[in-house]
């Protein structure tokens, strides 16, 4: 058999990159792994890594050398084809991808749409300019924004949103700040500017109905895959990543979507979200990610592997005149890991019912981590989890204990 050239996965520990792992190796093409995570990391653990190269940071400088190494323990001769998982990896890849000299290949979006759609603010205002429906954002540095009457323009509560969203979550561990006061406007700020942080201010959409797009678009525009879902559960419940995510297809999203991308002039692997509105029952555009998403191995489930197609239009492979949907059929994602935690929070503010848990676990066929094939990943980030539990409770008994005599 011929040998089957190699894929080069540029990520930190994720359901993301575990799935694109699996993706790969369960085609028996050789995954090499790139990532800031330890030896006995989950991703590490995966069956299906063959190789593995620890990185200090996602800087260009460490990724050129790492991938210079990757070269020059090769002893075959294929196309090597790069895919990142995270916005770091994928923003520092693409910066390089045009100097960087080797057997390197990729079906990644245009360099100036990946930066687009990493930094929040460029990509409202590209979204302004086609007229699009969005939430109401305003850019301003640091500096101005406690002088720009804020209060007025959007009212409390509204959100500071980052322009960089690995930059905030890496920081602060959360997805934004919620605004309630000029108090906390102030606190907030001074908290970004220590960070070094930018941030969008941006109105808070109420209600709870996300929609997503996971789509694919070859490099000559000629072929694309489309798949929808929507968010059952969320970690953290109110601004979050998906912790439990369904098939759903809406068809005027579905469209609405394939038209921004064309004006966009996107090509390549993604994800494009929104959330309904309820005051003016209308779905706003919230961003593109310009990479693969958390559940990418529920589409593939339902019969098309995103990664998959990248891998082939990456060596000119991939078939003309494709338009996939996916089977209609009704089926559930979980990361049990951010699920058990979402749920906790829920039952102890009283916002979910015993009968709604049970019910939200019909049509559930994937978890982010357990896979018979693999299951080393998913003990790993059960023992965490088990390990988070315990020191929670012994942390809690300790402060019930009654004062020492």
């Amino acid at each position: 058999m011929k040998n089957l050239s190699p894929v080069i996965i540029l990520g930190d520990s994720s359901t993301n990159s575990l799935g694109v792992i699996r993706a790969f190796g369960r085609r028996q093409i050789p995954v090499i792994l790139l990532s800031k995570s330890k030896s006995n990391s989950t991703l590490v653990r995966s069956r299906y890594v063959s190789e593995f190269f620890s990185l200090n940071d996602w800087s260009t400088a460490e990724i050129e050398a790492t991938l210079k190494k990757v070269v020059r323990h090769r002893s075959g001769d294929e196309p090597l084809v790069v895919f990142p998982t995270s916005d770091a990896a994928l923003l520092a890849y693409s910066r390089l991808k045009s100097t960087l000299d080797g057997p390197f290949t990729d079906s990644l979006p245009p360099g100036n749409l990946v930066e687009i759609c990493i930094h929040k603010d460029k990509f409202y205002e590209l979204a302004r300019r086609f007229d699009w429906v969005i939430p109401k954002s305003i850019y301003l540095p640091l500096e101005q924004f406690k002088e720009n009457g804020l209060r007025e323009k959007f009212g409390y509560p509204f959100a500071l949103k980052p322009v960089e969203s690995h930059r905030f979550v890496s920081c602060f561990d959360q997805k934004l700040f919620v605004i309630q006061s000029h108090q906390d406007l102030i606190h907030r700020l001074q908290e970004l500017a220590k960070a070094e942080i930018p941030v969008l201010a941006q109105e808070l959409i109420s209600g709870s109905e996300f929609f997503m797009m996971y789509f694919y678009i070859s490099k000559n525009q000629q072929s694309i895959a489309v798949s929808g879902f929507r968010k059952v559960r969320q970690s953290p419940p109110d601004y979050g990543t998906g912790s439990l995510v369904e098939s759903f297809w809406n068809e005027e999203l579905i469209r609405r979507s394939i038209t921004h991308l064309k004006e966009m002039g996107y090509t390549g692997i993604g994800e494009i979200e929104y959330k309904l509105d309820e005051r003016s029952d209308e779905y706003k555009l919230l961003e593109v990610n310009a990479r693969s998403n958390t559940f990418n191995r529920l589409p593939a489930k339902m019969g098309i592997d995103f990664e998959y197609l990248y891998y082939l239009d990456a060596l000119n492979r991939l078939e003309d005149g494709l338009f996939m949907k996916p089977s209609r059929e009704k089926m559930r994602w979980i990361d049990f890991t951010k699920d058990i935690p979402s749920l906790n929070l829920l039952r102890k503010n009283g916002a979910i019912s015993f009968s709604e848990v049970i019910d939200s676990f019909r049509y559930l066929k994937l978890d982010g981590y357990f896979a018979w094939d693999d299951l080393s990943p998913f003990f790993a980030e059960l023992g965490k989890l088990l390990s988070g539990i315990v020191h929670y409770l012994k942390k809690k008994r300790g402060q019930k204990a009654p004062p020492a005599l």
